[in-house]
């Protein structure tokens, strides 16, 4: 049998006819706009792995700061209202101060509106040395959640960092106590080292709209720390 007809222009050129699904294009490559998720334009959707946690903010300190806060939805900014679940990411913590306290609080109607009391909070650490090895503390009428206690500020020799994870009230309702937890990996003034776990909660009925960081002796001089936020859905 023989051939009746061979499409040289669209075979030679490499163009694929719109009747059986092509573009009709004799450009070298598809245009864009007819594919998805070749930029940030043309996202569609994101991986299921991906999709459930945002950065929301950072901030990389260099000189002296008396503390962190970040600010998570004083004006009650409806792109917030997608996260009830926060984590702030501590790295390369340096102060300028001796021992001390490190310290989380929350912040409810401005960021001067720091709240110093009513907080109850428990924490404990495991310590290499040959004195006590697990070192606790708590407090029930507490100034803020204890993330540490005896860390050296000012230690150069080992990396300070760590995680705080703390929540916004969601559908829960307006008795909700917001609360937080975490761990913070630091040098104690002995020389050893140690992770310092720690949970707490403010005992008031507020959402969180400010989290801030503040040590209890001197300043935070270097870190880097940032702000996600984990979607409900």
């Amino acid at each position: 049998m023989a051939l009746s007809k061979i499409d040289v222009a669209n075979m030679l050129t490499g163009t694929i006819p719109t009747s059986v699904g092509g573009t009709g294009s004799t450009a070298a490559t598809l245009p864009a706009s007819l594919i998805n998720n070749t930029s940030i334009g043309n996202v569609t959707a994101l991986p299921a792995a991906v999709e459930g946690m945002d950065r929301l903010a950072t901030t990389a300190i260099s000189s002296d700061v008396a503390s962190v806060t970040f600010d998570v939805n004083h004006n009650n900014d409806s792109t917030f209202n997608n996260y009830s679940h926060y984590i702030i990411y501590i790295a390369n913590f340096l102060g300028d101060g001796a021992s001390g306290e490190l310290k989380f609080r929350i912040g409810v109607s401005d960021s001067s509106d720091i709240k110093t009391a009513d907080y109850m909070n428990q924490l404990f650490e495991y310590k290499p040395n040959a004195g006590s090895t697990i070192i606790a503390g708590a407090d029930t009428n507490a100034g803020d959640i204890r993330m540490g206690n005896d860390v050296d500020f000012d230690n150069t020799s080992r990396p300070m960092f760590g995680e705080i994870h703390f929540y916004k009230k969601g559908n829960v309702g307006t008795s909700y106590k917001p609360g937080a937890y975490g761990f913070f990996y630091a040098e104690n003034t002995n020389g050893y080292f140690g992770t310092w776990h720690f949970h707490g909660s403010y005992e008031v009925a507020h959402d969180i709209n400010y989290a801030q960081i503040v040590p209890s002796t001197g300043n935070i001089a270097k870190g880097e720390f940032t702000l996600m936020g984990v979607r409900n859905s």
